[in-house]
């Protein structure tokens, strides 16, 4: 019996230390913490103008062919996960948006006009690739991006 208890009494004391603590003790980050950025949420309010308000893709979601296209365009500043670790977007001022997050947080129509005539209009060095891409190619970044998790 003695050596069935001494096993029982470990037992009970390790259930004793795994226990949680009070909820009160539990600290709860604080409230700017879970805010976007200013700048971020300024940029994320404005009104998308013509051509761009109410746009629709052309393109079927699942179309995942974009992922080259990331590579090429946007993962230098915005890195490979879209968190905003790219290289190039570390010197910029300000620097490149964790657009995995962000990018899920906005309309695809604001996107499509974000990536078509980037950041010019919001003061940030983002380049506009209305040139460089077709209309389809940005709409499949566009689903590349929704497909991104934080």
């Amino acid at each position: 019996m003695k050596r069935l208890l001494i096993p029982i009494l470990l037992f009970m004391f390790v259930l004793l230390g795994c226990q949680a603590p009070p909820a009160e003790s539990i600290s709860q980050p604080a409230e700017q913490e879970l805010a976007l950025d200013p700048d971020i949420a300024e940029r994320h309010d404005t009104a998308i103008p013509e051509p761009y308000a109410g746009t629709t893709s052309p393109v079927a979601a699942e179309d995942a062919s974009s992922g080259e296209l990331y590579t090429l365009h946007c993962a230098a500043c915005h890195g490979d996960s879209g968190m905003g670790e790219g290289p190039a977007g570390q010197v910029l001022d300000p620097p490149a948006t964790d657009i995995a997050n962000t990018s899920q947080l906005v309309s695809d129509d604001y996107l499509v006009w974000r990536i078509s005539e980037g950041g010019s209009s919001f003061g940030t060095a983002m380049p506009a690739w209305k040139g460089t891409l077709t209309e389809g190619e940005i709409w499949s970044l566009v689903n590349y991006l929704r497909g991104l998790s934080p």
